[in-house]
């Protein structure tokens, strides 16, 4: 059996009715919500975001591909230029094939001088753009290193090649032209192709970079004029010990091989500035028949006594 609703009931239902209705000729607004609360909410989703992109990958940001060749061609010619050799100058016709080169490696997720799928070579590429040479070099390189640094490691895998440094300094290039092209896992690619055109001839260091250097080399080594009075003339034996063994990267192909090409005969080497090999050099001085306090007393009255 149902119990009647009391009369406080029936009050309250029809208040509660009442406020529930939107007034007449305008629509319902519900309170907002307090202002305190929506500040908080908002700075939570302001440190829910920066939290989020800190933690993204240093990868996620392009590279700078321009920025990155030019520092590779910086890096080659201060290497050479250290060795004595030309700086090579910047040819857009190279660099383009670079660039396609990089890109396509990229694209295509192959590090390789064989180009898919008939396994051609970079020189294909130049002859298909009417580049004409006399001689011509690929380096290639990848890394997953931070912009800052991709392209200088790359360098540093090219030097430590005995056939990637022949390309950058070999005497005879007079052209250069890098590309560079990074995927979004964070690895970059780089192609470095040398040039002697066709018409071109190897151009060597300047007489007076060989002046200085034979300079240098006269000197090098030699003990203070005093030291020679006091003590004699020195002898020098040197002693040339095996490099020291190089650690294998992925930064170059993993046969640690470049490529070169010739189109008819070698051109003539231009005079270079060899660097010298490595050396220990061990001065030992001719031996003092006296003493050691004698023989110097001895030489320095000889020197006063011819004076």
């Amino acid at each position: 059996m149902s119990v009647a609703p009391s009369w406080a009931d029936v009050r309250d239902r029809l208040v509660h009715r009442a406020r529930a209705r939107p007034p007449r000729g305008g629509r319902h607004v519900r309170p907002t919500a307090r202002p305190h609360a929506s500040r908080v909410a908002v700075g939570r989703l302001v440190v829910v975001l920066a939290a989020g992109l800190a933690l993204l990958p240093v990868w996620a940001q392009a590279l700078d591909r321009p920025s990155a060749e030019r520092d590779l061609v910086t890096l080659t010619n201060g290497d050479r230029t250290s060795n004595g050799l030309a700086s090579l100058r910047p040819n857009d016709g190279l660099t383009a094939v670079a660039r396609e080169r990089s890109q396509d490696m990229a694209t295509r997720n192959y590090f390789s001088h064989e180009i898919p799928p008939d396994n051609h070579y970079f020189e294909d590429l130049l002859a298909r753009d009417g580049i004409t040479y006399r001689m011509a070099g690929e380096n290639i390189a990848r890394n997953n290193f931070g912009d800052t640094e991709s392209a200088q490691r790359a360098q540093t895998g090219f030097l430590n090649s005995p056939p990637h440094r022949a390309n950058i300094l070999e005497p005879s290039y007079r052209d250069i032209g890098v590309g560079a092209w990074d995927r979004s896992d964070g690895m970059k690619y780089f192609t470095v192709l040398f040039m002697l055109a066709a018409g071109d001839s190897a151009q060597g260091p300047s007489t007076s970079a060989l002046a200085r250097r034979d300079a240098r080399a006269d000197g090098a080594g030699a003990p203070p004029r005093w030291l020679q009075a006091l003590l004699g003339p020195a002898r020098a034996a040197q002693a040339q010990g095996a490099p020291p063994p190089l650690d294998q990267t992925d930064e170059v192909p993993p046969a640690a091989s470049s490529r070169r090409v010739q189109n008819g005969p070698p051109p003539e080497p231009p005079p270079t500035l060899q660097a010298p090999p490595p050396t220990a050099e061990v001065v030992a001085a001719q031996p003092v028949p006296l003493g050691l306090i004698d023989g110097i007393i001895t030489r320095v009255l000889k020197l006063y006594l011819s004076m």
